[in-house]
């Protein structure tokens, strides 16, 4: 079963996010999992990774190769505040780079970043090498790292970068939520 945050599943919440931003979603998962994806009020395209068992970086590989644009954002199914308004600037930083990433209390967002096509070949590269992790891409491209101060300019709490990992954590959100819902749309911090 889905986890219900806002209600709407997890899922089903990120995706409402990435509308207004994107021409396309591609949802990326495990061939076990597709069938318990209901996304049916979507005009989504669910697939699975094209070489299974390669984690993030096969998940980014697959999406990237199956994209019909040049600049994508790739987000995790886990981050209920993604800001639509931050997707925007961060496509707009992606000229002349490969990837465009938030950095956050020093470490680099390796989703809710922004990737060009051309890293869906070398993701596909370095899995031939035996590499898994999406941050083996940031060496090997040019990649542009955005900074807290200019982040906040957009999402002054960071909220685009909290993710659900634990039951505490989708309590929280449930909060989160409650008080964004009560500020008209706008996240609020909540003491929980």
């Amino acid at each position: 079963m889905e986890a219900i945050v806002g209600g709407d599943t997890l899922l089903g919440r990120v995706i409402s996010r990435l509308k207004p931003v994107c021409s396309e979603i591609i949802v990326v998962t495990r061939q076990d999992q597709i069938g318990a994806i209901t996304l049916s009020r979507f005009a989504v395209d669910v697939t699975s990774d094209a070489v299974p068992d390669r984690g993030p970086l096969g998940g980014l590989h697959t999406g990237l190769e199956r994209s019909k644009t040049d600049l994508n954002i790739a987000v995790a199914c886990d981050m209920p505040f993604i800001n639509a308004g931050l997707l925007t600037y961060l496509v707009g930083l992606a000229q002349g780079w490969d990837i465009v990433a938030p950095r956050v209390n020093g470490l680099t967002e390796q989703l809710h970043t922004v990737y060009s096509k051309r890293c869906g070949s070398i993701a596909g590269q370095l899995i031939k090498l035996g590499k898994s992790r999406v941050a083996d891409l940031f060496g090997v491209v040019r990649t542009r790292f955005v900074e807290e101060p200019e982040l906040r300019k957009y999402d002054p709490e960071l909220m685009s970068f909290f993710n659900i990992n634990t039951e505490a954590d989708l309590n929280r959100a449930r909060t989160l939520i409650g008080w964004e819902e009560l500020a008209g749309g706008k996240p609020q911090r909540a003491a929980v």
